[in-house]
């Protein structure tokens, strides 16, 4: 227990580190919100190969499951569509929406019922991309992820055009691929301002899979800066005739332009064209667009001999502590990666300053915040600091939406809100 437990702290160590080098969590960068992009699946006989255990297929359909899920949780505003390369044919297995849960069961059935088989098309592909993004308005984003697996493709006509015609629109195209790097894919992604990946192994390919699920940097070229109407539907528990779908339902949702039921968020009102969202959907938005800065490493080269006190779990550690550049408060690799990977804020820069200094400085004993120890720089090692008083309760950025309905603008290319 005691190796597997090392092995895993090991492991988030590197992890941390890696994202300190990287600088994955760029704060302030301006990032697009209103994401549309069409996953293309390739499912031809290729997929069958047995190089990436189980196989392509089995791979791919467990990585793209958890694809979905964190799309959608790093991306709440957003929709994604599905379509199937198999024998020459484009199959679209899902229309553009915000349903992570039906996309996960489509796409599951789907490749239940069809076995791979025949070549893929990748100018079918991008013809079903074009149609599936035509309507889509300026203001998000046209992308396509295409997830390849096949040495080759079989197109019923010049498949240059078909890029062109991408390039011409904005429609910005990516590859995952399995295979070895294919010049007609890489040209595409050139062309259109994306990018190509090849799988060296099975981590390798979830990787960079899950790598397009963070939103890209905002371009004004790709996408126009214009304030978008978002509406705050309220929660209603009575029966009532769901318009998405068109069945009774006991919970829905109320439009609060049309009046409309909608049975989940979020979601586009089928009868007004509405965006209806919730306010927990904006903030957590917000909060990857605006992540907090990696963390430093604490106490240079003498850090693994120096014993620390976390300021989020307030536990005794030793090696591996990062620094709050802000705050300068101090966190084991454990309450790092919670702060970067799932409350995106840093506990110590919510805490009120104590008395006499900004966050992190201080007298003993000085200041209002949690009634707890959090170590700090104020001296190497972290040292220290008793906070007296109550909790904290504080909330980053604008308070967005209210529990009675409403409707707000919200521009697509920032992080602008205005109230109507």
């Amino acid at each position: 227990r005691e190796d597997k437990g090392q092995l895993v702290d090991e492991a988030r160590e590197n992890k941390r580190r890696r994202r300190l080098v990287v600088g994955e969590a760029k704060a302030h960068v301006r990032k697009m919100m209103i994401r549309n992009l069409v996953l293309i699946v390739d499912n031809s006989s290729a997929m069958g190969e047995s190089d990436l255990k189980p196989s392509r297929k089995k791979l791919a359909h467990g990585c793209i499951t958890e694809f979905i899920k964190e799309f959608f949780q790093l991306n709440p505003i957003s929709q994604l569509s599905i379509v199937a390369l198999q024998d020459r044919v484009a199959k679209i297995v899902t229309p553009l929406s915000a349903n992570p849960e039906g996309q996960i069961r489509a796409l599951e059935d789907f490749l239940q019922q069809n076995k791979h088989e025949g070549h893929p098309s990748l100018q079918n592909a991008l013809q079903k991309v074009e149609a599936l993004t035509a309507s889509l308005p300026p203001y998000g984003t046209r992308e396509a992820l295409v997830v390849w697996g096949s040495l080759a493709t079989i197109d019923p006509g010049n498949v240059l055009d078909s890029i062109a015609m991408a390039k011409r629109t904005n429609l910005r195209l990516s590859v995952v691929s399995m295979t070895p790097e294919l010049y007609i894919l890489k040209k595409m992604t050139k062309e259109t301002g994306g990018s190509m990946s090849v799988a060296l192994d099975r981590e390798h390919f979830r990787a960079i899979l899950l790598a397009h699920t963070a939103a890209p940097e905002w371009q004004p070229t790709l996408v126009k800066d214009a304030l978008v109407p978002m509406g705050f539907p309220e929660l209603k528990t009575n029966f009532s005739l769901c318009i998405c779908h068109g069945r009774f339902v006991q919970s829905s949702f109320e439009c609060p332009q049309c009046s409309a039921r909608i049975c989940e968020i979020p979601a586009k009102c089928a009868h007004c064209t509405l965006h209806l969202a919730s306010s927990v959907d904006i903030g957590r938005g917000y909060h990857h667009l605006f992540p907090p800065e990696p963390f430093e490493p604490a106490g240079g080269e003498e850090s693994d001999d120096l014993l620390y006190e976390c300021g989020g779990c307030f536990q005794s550690f030793s090696g591996g502590a990062g620094r709050c550049p802000r705050c300068k408060t101090i966190f084991c690799g454990v309450c790092d990666d919670f702060i970067h990977r799932e409350i995106h804020q840093c506990t110590g820069c919510l805490l009120p300053p104590a008395s006499g200094g900004g966050p992190g400085h201080g007298a003993d004993g000085g200041g209002t915040g949690a009634s707890a120890v959090r170590g700090t720089a104020g001296a190497e090692g972290g040292r220290p600091l008793a906070a007296a008083g109550g909790g904290v309760t504080a909330k980053r950025g604008p308070a967005v939406g209210s529990s009675g309905g409403g409707q707000v603008l919200f521009a697509s290319g920032g992080v602008r809100l205005e109230r109507c």
